[in-house]
């Protein structure tokens, strides 16, 4: 049996670390006191301009976000995907006797329900080479090739996500009991799909990279794919073992973005990462979403964050707080610096894993490439560590250490 430490580029550095933000985050809209749950814009040349929120009903905006007006007023939306300027869709959520597919042919102002498809609406797609239509239901997954007006199933169930890196190519994530965490694939325009090999605990709305392989989910950690979603491999950390859950940041399970900067939104803000996924940090002053029930589908695109905000209060009870903007500063300002490579290093003698740190460390945690803790260790601030890991079966692993500061760092293991 051999053992060999990697330390490369797919060590976090200090990946939780909260700077100083360039980026100015403030409140365009209090959407009277709905709870957003999909922000949407309408990929136009120019600017960002015409966008919609999913609420209870559907807002819509035409000047970037500044002003809006509601132009459906029920029921509750999941999610919106638009083919052109003119013909849009959106997912409902509101009783399985009900209609799950929504309709504009006008742009966003005003909409139609569809009766083909009835139940509980969690996310929708489109491919925009093979013009097919993509619903995802609590009980079913359909498709439709005339823009809505009939439907036909595909063959998994509780899609809660679909994303698209071309018109061809696509991942939709499952999240039924059969398949939580199973992406299916497609490389026709979603003609046909087929089930990834691998599974992850990720969450709600994975991340296809336009014009490439390359994949994200978010959920317990942040997971990478490098072909076109057919297996995964943990690349980040998020949070902690559920023995010291004062210290886990909560994903939305929702990752945004680009090669160039990534966000996901949890129940303390909205994280960035700089290099594609491996350390990340909090924007302060970003909004934060605390809910166990629901998520917000927050958007990015052309420098722009929108997101909404729902947070707990005092006494129990959630508040709504409205949409939050975030500009990226011009070209040339220097964004919050991802934090220096750290310190730490791991050596391996026998079966022997041993952390050493120049500061004081309060906890190790090793974690399989799925998210799951196989080890933990208390240090009570130590700057030495050492666990025993020959039961560990062969694989990739993440050490993920607890300083004294409250900093978290990650480091990549490979046990051969």
């Amino acid at each position: 049996m051999q053992l060999r430490a990697v330390i490369s580029l797919a060590i976090a550095g200090c990946a939780f670390m909260a700077q100083p933000s360039s980026a100015q985050w403030k409140k365009i809209s209090d959407l009277g006191g709905e709870s957003v749950s999909v922000v949407y814009f309408v990929d136009l040349p120019g600017p960002v301009r015409i966008g919609f929120v999913g609420a209870n009903g559907i807002w819509k905006t035409t000047d970037g976000g500044s002003t809006w007006s509601k132009c459906l007023i029920f029921p509750f939306i999941d999610d919106i995907v638009f083919k052109d300027s003119l013909t849009g869709w959106a997912a409902c959520w509101y009783s399985p006797a009900w209609p799950a597919c929504y309709r504009t042919t006008d742009g966003g102002s005003t909409w139609t329900a569809l009766s083909g498809a009835m139940g509980f609406g969690l996310s929708i797609g489109y491919s925009s080479s093979s013009h097919r239509l993509f619903l995802g239901l609590d009980s079913s997954t359909k498709y439709s090739d005339d823009d809505g007006n009939t439907w036909h199933d595909l063959p998994f169930t509780y899609a809660v996500g679909f994303s698209f890196s071309s018109g061809q190519d696509g991942i939709a994530m499952t999240g039924d009991t059969g398949h939580q965490g199973s992406f299916f694939i497609t490389s026709d325009g979603g003609l046909t799909w087929r089930r990834g090999k691998s599974w992850v605990n990720a969450g709600d709305q994975p991340l296809a990279i336009p014009n490439s392989s390359i994949c994200y989910a978010a959920g317990f950690g942040i997971f990478r794919s490098i072909d076109s979603g057919d297996t995964w491999g943990m690349i980040s950390t998020f949070g902690a073992d559920t023995g010291h859950l004062t210290w886990a940041i909560i994903l939305t399970g929702v990752i945004r973005g680009d090669l160039s900067k990534l966000l996901v939104q949890s129940d303390s803000g909205i994280y960035y990462s700089l290099d594609s996924g491996v350390t990340w940090v909090l924007d302060n002053g970003s909004p934060f979403w605390n809910s166990n029930v629901a998520v917000c589908k927050f958007y990015r695109g052309k420098g722009v964050t929108i997101a909404g905000k729902l947070y707990s209060q005092q006494g129990g009870g959630k508040v709504n707080d409205g949409l939050w903007e975030s500009i990226d500063p011009p070209s040339g300002v220097e964004e919050n610096p991802v934090p220096p490579p750290c310190e730490l290093s791991i050596s391996l003698a026998r079966a022997t894993l041993t952390v050493r740190s120049p500061v004081s460390m309060l906890r190790v945690v090793l974690f399989d490439v799925l998210g799951s803790a196989v080890a933990a260790l208390d240090v009570h601030e130590s700057r030495t560590a050492s666990m025993d890991v020959g039961a560990l079966p062969a694989g990739v692993y993440f050490v993920h250490v607890t300083l004294g500061t409250g900093e978290v760092r990650t480091m990549e293991l490979v046990k051969e």
